[in-house]
């Protein structure tokens, strides 16, 4: 696919203007789907969102796939080159799900985030089991329980129209829901104490996201 061609001064005065969020995701539908809706609800043009190789789609794969973005730089669609020194924040997405490698992730991102010469920290972003518990929030509140994937699918396909397929965007039909579902994430990781209670914390990088780019790009 041909690039756009950006000058530099013209890049350099969009990296002036706007923060530079680069999230990495374990998913190479849901999570995409989701940002990049996201991103273009609130018109935000350097909101970058990078899916881990399928073949690896793991937590420890996608914490990798992080710092070799960090390290080699990233193009994003239109041909603009990003720098480590470029980005102001960099996120994990990951489901904790039946994965084996998530504690091995995370002391990834403790060394790394531990690095003195790593001036930029990996935050990571963690839904147990999935990101789609994200999406239920927007229709009910969750208690403290022990679920799987399927499991949070299954309650999810009540409420979306025609049934939930991780291949079709939905911000459309939760987007409505935002403000509730924050609550009831944060209400929910208060009261999920037992290592297998679902929780999720995409809300605090949704949050984030609103943060630092709602009032610079909504008029």
């Amino acid at each position: 696919m041909a690039r756009y061609s950006f000058s530099r001064n013209s890049n350099k005065k969009l990296l002036e203007q706007n923060k530079v969020f680069l999230i990495v995701t374990e998913g190479t539908q849901t999570e995409p789907l989701y940002f990049d809706a996201l991103r273009k609800d609130f018109r935000i043009p350097t909101l970058l969102v990078v899916v881990s190789p399928a073949k690896h789609s793991d937590p420890l794969h996608v914490v990798k796939e992080a710092i070799f973005k960090l390290k080699g730089g990233y193009f994003d669609q239109y041909g603009r080159k990003y720098n480590k020194e470029d980005f102001d924040e960099v996120f994990v997405v990951m489901d904790i799900d039946s994965h084996e490698t998530m504690s091995q992730a995370m002391a990834v991102i403790e060394n790394f985030n531990s690095n003195t010469r790593n001036k930029l920290k990996i935050r990571p972003i963690r839904s147990n089991p999935c990101f789609e518990l994200w999406y239920l929030l927007h229709f009910e509140e969750v208690f403290p329980c022990n679920k799987n994937q399927n499991e949070v699918i299954g309650i999810l396909n009540k409420y979306v129209k025609s049934g939930y397929k991780k291949s079709e965007n939905i911000y459309t039909q939760i987007k409505e829901n935002m403000e509730i579902a924050f609550s009831r994430s944060e209400k929910l990781r208060k009261l999920s104490h037992d290592a297998g209670d679902v929780y999720t914390e995409v809300d605090i990088l949704v949050k984030d996201i609103i943060a630092n780019f709602v009032k610079k790009n909504v008029n």
